[in-house]
Parts: C-alpha cells; sequence; structure tokens
C-alpha cells in the first residue's frame, strides 16, 4: 500500500501511543514527538541525517531544518519519504551505497527488530556516522530482540 492509498490516520497505527488532540483534532504521537525531541536536542541544524529505513518519511519531514536522506528496501515507501522532501533512495542497510562519515546523525526508528544481520546493520549505521556524531536508536519497548542476535 501506497502513502496515498493510505486512507488510515496515524493513531490507526500505534494506538497505544497516538491520540486525537480534544483542543486542535490533530493527531498526536508521542513516540514519534518524542523521538524527534530527542534529535533536536542533540543534532545541530543544518546537519546531514540519515533516517536508516525510513519508511514513508514521516518521522523526518518536520525536521527542515536538516539535510534530511532516507534509505529503505521498499521503493514505494521511498516515493512517499520523497514528496515529503527527503532525499531518500531505495537500498539496503546491510550494504548502504554511503561513504564514511558521511552523516552528522543516524537514525535507526523501528527497524533494527527486522534486520536479518544486525551486527552488520549496526556496523554500517556506525560506518556511515561521522566520527562523534549522534547516533538515534529506537526499537518497540515490549519486543525482545535476542532472536535476532547472532554469535
Amino acid at each position: 500500500m501506497t502513502h496515498e492509498e493510505w486512507s488510515g490516520t496515524p493513531c490507526d497505527l500505534a494506538p497505544d501511543t497516538c491520540w486525537v488532540d480534544d483542543t486542535t483534532g490533530e493527531h498526536v504521537n508521542a513516540v514519534g514527538d518524542a523521538t524527534r525531541e530527542v534529535i533536536v536536542r542533540n543534532a545541530p541544524p543544518g546537519e546531514a541525517m540519515l533516517d536508516a529505513g525510513c519508511g514513508m518519511g514521516e518521522l523526518t519531514e518536520p525536521l527542515v531544518t536538516y539535510e534530511r536522506h532516507g534509505l529503505d528496501f521498499a521503493a514505494e515507501y521511498v516515493g512517499s519519504a520523497r514528496t515529503r522532501g527527503i532525499d531518500a533512495i531505495v537500498g539496503d542497510l546491510e550494504a548502504m551505497p554511503f561513504s564514511d562519515g558521511r552523516f552528522g546523525t543516524v537514525i535507526a526508528a523501528d527497524v533494527l527488530e527486522h534486520v536479518l544481520d544486525l551486527n552488520r546493520v549496526v556496523t554500517e549505521l556506525l560506518r556511515v556516522l561521522r566520527s562523534g556524531g549522534v547516533l538515534v536508536v529506537r526499537v518497540p519497548e515490549r519486543e525482545n530482540l535476542a532472536q535476532y542476535l547472532t554469535p
């Protein structure tokens, strides 16, 4: 399903962490808002930022003061991220097509629990992150990630 075909609301995707503000009628996504707050507090504006596993780009869309890049394996999602102003490309998190130290901030939000080789993906995240950069990782609160680790 593409972003354009989606007829639901953000709260349909995460009902435990999302609600409609009674005053404004807008959907509030507490997890997304908290993640963006962590990014803004730690990453200087204007910096090159990679959203690894960007999906449709909802997380970084509001962060317009940054040079926003995205990578996802789903072409339809990448297309939606591009319509949100994110320089997104189709690619593999295990072999990212970026130079070493390319980004001052790298974000992996709700993606690590889906990868096949966690060690390889984390190695790639750190490779494309510049020395002294900011790595923001978010994983589901209730899922045990031990099954994804390789010895």
